[in-house]
C-alpha cells in the first residue's frame, strides 16, 4: 500500500494544549479564536464520525465568519479528501479536480494573507501554515496517483514552512505532526520505492525511529491531529514494518474513539484478519457492509468499502467452509465495484474466490465463467496465473 503522503502537515488547524500558551507569534492567529476553536472541534468530530453533511454545515459557518481567509478553501478541501479516501482502491478520481482547485484557493488566500501589510503577527503563522498544509495535501493525492513528481515538488514547496511550524511551539503535539511524518518517510520510501529515489535527492534526509517517536506523541498528546497519527502508525505497523500487537493497539484505540468511521472499521478489520483474530474481523466487516443509512449520524458504507468488507467476509466464510455464504459475498463485492470502470485487486480477486466457491457448490460452468473473466481484467497482483492455474485443474 502507498502512503497517504510524503509530506503532510496537520489536515486542520492547530489547538493549544491545555494549560500551555501559544507563543507571542501567534497573536491574532485564527488558532487563538475561541469562536473559531470550538466550531474547529465540533466539525472535527462530525468528520471523524464520518458524518460528513453535519461537517460541511459546521464548515460552511466557518467559511462566512472568516470571509478571505485560506480557512474556507482548507476546509471545503477536508470534506472532499474523506470522499476521495474511500475510493483510492478503485482509482475513483471523480473529486480530484474540485479538491486541487480547494487547495489552490487556499494556497492563494494564504500568500494573500501574508503579505499582507499590518494588522497582527498571527496572520504570519496562519499564511505559513495554511500555504504548507495546501501543498502537503495536494501532495498526498498526487502520490497516491503514482504522480512523483507532481508530489515531490508540492512537498519541496512545502518543507521550509512544516519545519518552521514545528520550531514555533515544540511542547505543542499538534505542530510537530508533519514533521513526524515527514521524518519517516523521507527515510522509507526511497527505500521501498526505488524509482522514487530521483524526486527525493533534494529533501533532507529522515528518520524513522524518531519519526515514529513523534507520532506516537501526537496520537497521544494531541487535539486536532490525533486520529491522522494514529492513521499512519496503522499504515506504518501493518503494512511497512509489520507488528501485529501494534496494529492492534491503535486500530482498537480508533474504532474505540470513533465507532461508525467506515474507514476505521475497515482498518481494524484488515488487520485482525492479518493477525489471525477472525473473530473480531468477521465483527468489523459486518458492520462495515450492514451500516444503516437510517441511523442518526450515519451514512452508507462507500461502495469501494462494501467491497473490501464483503472479500473479508467470502474469505471467512470459506475458511468455514460455508461455500454458499462465501459465494454470496465475494459476488456482492465483485457488484458493489460494479460502478467503477477500475478493477482493483479485491473484485479480481473475489472473482477468483467466487470460482473457487461456486465449483465446490457443483457448479463448474459458473467457476469456469468466473476464472475466464477474471483473465479478461487486468492482471491484480498475480490474478491471471491463479486463474489459468484454476481453469487447469478443473476435471
Amino acid at each position: 500500500m502507498l502512503p497517504l503522503c510524503l509530506l503532510c502537515p496537520s489536515p486542520t488547524a492547530a489547538q493549544q494544549a491545555p494549560g500551555r500558551a501559544w507563543p507571542a507569534a501567534l497573536e491574532g492567529s485564527i488558532l487563538t479564536d475561541s469562536t473559531f476553536r470550538a466550531d474547529a472541534d465540533a466539525a472535527l468530530e462530525h468528520l471523524y464520525r464520518y458524518d460528513l453533511a453535519a461537517f460541511d454545515s459546521v464548515v460552511a459557518a466557518i467559511a462566512t465568519r472568516h470571509e478571505g481567509h485560506p480557512v474556507g478553501p482548507f476546509l471545503e478541501g477536508m470534506l472532499l479528501w474523506w470522499r476521495i479516501l474511500p475510493g483510492l482502491t478503485v482509482e475513483d478520481d471523480a473529486h480530484d479536480e474540485a479538491f486541487l482547485d480547494a487547495m489552490g484557493r487556499t494556497e492563494e488566500r494564504a500568500r494573500a494573507l501574508g503579505k499582507s501589510k499590518g494588522g497582527p503577527p498571527g496572520r504570519v503563522f496562519d499564511a505559513r501554515y495554511f500555504r504548507a498544509a495546501a501543498h502537503g495535501f495536494r501532495g498526498r493525492l498526487y502520490s497516491d496517483r503514482g504522480q512523483w513528481w507532481k508530489a515531490s515538488r508540492s512537498g519541496r514547496r512545502a518543507i521550509g514552512d512544516l519545519f518552521e511550524l514545528a520550531a514555533y511551539d515544540t511542547t505543542n503535539a499538534d505542530l510537530v505532526f508533519g514533521d513526524g511524518v515527514y521524518l519517516y518517510f523521507a527515510d522509507v520510501i526511497p527505500e521501498k520505492y526505488p524509482l522514487v529515489r530521483p524526486f527525493m535527492w533534494f529533501f533532507p534526509g529522515g528518520d524513522r525511529d524518531r519519526g515514529i517517536r513523534i507520532l506516537e506523541r501526537v496520537a497521544r498528546e494531541g487535539h486536532f491531529v490525533r486520529m491522522e497519527a494514529a492513521w499512519f502508525l496503522v499504515q506504518i505497523h501493518a503494512f511497512y514494518e509489520p507488528d501485529g500487537e501494534e496494529a492492534t493497539y491503535w486500530t482498537d484505540w480508533m474504532v474505540t474513539q470513533y465507532p461508525t468511521n467506515p474507514l476505521f472499521l475497515m482498518l481494524r478489520g484488515r488487520v485482525a484478519f492479518r493477525w489471525a483474530d477472525w473473530e473480531t474481523a468477521r465483527d468489523m466487516f459486518t458492520e462495515l457492509v450492514s451500516r444503516d443509512s437510517a441511523l442518526a449520524h450515519s451514512t452508507p458504507t462507500p461502495a469501494p468499502l462494501q467491497v473490501i468488507g464483503h472479500y473479508y467476509l467470502g474469505r471467512l466464510a470459506m475458511r468455514n467452509a460455508d461455500w454458499a455464504k462465501a459465494a454470496r459475498d465475494f459476488q456482492r463485492a465483485v457488484d458493489a465495484e460494479g460502478a467503477y470502470d477500475h478493477v482493483s485487486f479485491f473484485r479480481a480477486h473475489a472473482m477468483l474466490r467466487l470460482g473457487t466457491a461456486l465449483q465446490r457448490l457443483g457448479d463448474e460452468e459458473g467457476a469456469h465463467a468466473a476464472w475466464q473473466r477474471v483473465l479478461a481484467w487486468p492482471d491484480r497482483e498475480n490474478s491471471h496465473d491463479r486463474a489459468r492455474t484454476l481453469l487447469k485443474s478443473r476435471p
